[in-house]
This record gives C-alpha cells, sequence and structure tokens, in this order.
C-alpha cells in the first residue's frame, strides 16, 4: 500500500500524543486504567494457568500456584487500587533508593581514580532524593509517574508525527518503488 508506512507512524504519533495528553491531564484516571488492565490481565493469565493444569498442559501443583497468585493479585489490584497504586510507587522508590545508593558510593569511590565520578555519585543523590519523595508521598509520586509517562508519550508522539509527515511527502514525490529499508 502506498504511504503505508507514512500512516502507521502518523497513526503511532496520534495515539501517543492522544495517550500523552491523557496522562499529563489526568494522571489518577491513567493509574486507575493501568491498574485495571494489570488486574483483569492478572485474573485471565490465573484463569488460563488453571485451565493448563486442568488439562494436564503444566505440572498441577505450578498451574494451581499461578492461578491462585493471579487471580489473588488481580482480586486484590481491583478490591483495593488505592493500595495497589501505593504499592507499586512504594516499589519503584524503594528502586530508586537502592540504585540511589549504590551509584552515590561508587561514584564516591572511584572520584579520585576516574575524572568525572562525581557525576555518579550525584546522579545517585538524585534518585535517594527521588526515591524519598515517592515512598513520602505515595499519591503526589503516583501521579509523578503518570506525568512521566504522559510527557514520555507526548515527545515520541511529537517525533513522530513529522517523520510520518515527511515519509508521505517523500513517497508522494518518487517513484512508486521507494521503500525505506531494502
Amino acid at each position: 500500500m502506498r504511504g503505508g508506512y507514512g500512516w502507521m507512524l502518523i497513526g503511532r504519533a496520534v495515539l501517543a500524543l492522544a495517550l500523552g495528553g491523557i496522562a499529563v491531564f489526568a494522571p489518577l484516571t491513567t493509574l486507575a486504567a493501568v491498574l485495571l488492565v494489570v488486574a483483569v490481565y492478572a485474573i485471565v493469565d490465573g484463569a488460563l494457568a488453571l485451565a493448563a493444569a486442568i488439562l494436564g498442559r503444566i505440572p498441577t501443583a505450578w498451574g494451581l500456584l499461578h492461578a491462585t497468585l493471579g487471580v489473588g493479585c488481580g482480586f486484590v489490584i481491583l478490591t483495593h487500587p488505592a493500595l495497589s497504586a501505593a504499592t507499586l510507587v512504594a516499589i519503584v522508590g524503594a528502586w530508586a533508593i537502592v540504585v540511589g545508593a549504590v551509584e552515590l558510593s561508587v561514584g564516591l569511590r572511584l572520584r579520585r581514580r576516574v575524572g568525572g565520578a562525581a557525576w555518579l555519585a550525584l546522579a545517585g543523590a538524585v534518585s535517594i532524593a527521588f526515591g524519598v519523595l515517592l515512598v513520602a508521598h505515595p499519591i503526589a509520586g503516583a501521579v509523578a509517574l503518570a506525568w512521566a509517562v504522559g510527557i514520555y508519550a507526548l515527545a515520541c508522539g511529537a517525533a513522530l508525527l513529522p517523520l510520518g509527515v515527511a515519509v508521505l511527502a517523500r513517497l508522494r514525490r518518487s517513484a512508486p518503488d521507494f521503500a525505506i529499508v531494502r
């Protein structure tokens, strides 16, 4: 299809811009939607694992464990979304603190031997501060994470849209056999 790739890029850009706009302007709604998708996925995944165990496709004990965890996690997410969101933010916060501590430690140890190692220490300190803020303020952290996803999606959409338009323009000016990749 002539122009198909250009239209695919434009379609991706429009979707990214829409997702980004929703995430930036309605971060709590975005977070609720993500939790709903994860909950439904966990429940369906657990149900399919149970079916596989019943049909003898996987070992029964593992299938039952998989099913119990999947359905249980999905149920908890659906019935306690605020707790689930806070837990997600706490996990990201803890990860940032641990990574920051490692970066800070390595940066301080290398500062005399490697020029610029202080930047790694600074990155570690920033990661620690970010993690502490997420853990101390989980709702604000959840909003900040949704905003980060939104800004990322907006940036990707803004980059893909002109590319899609440029590809369409190039196709209109070129011979019918023009291809982006040969």
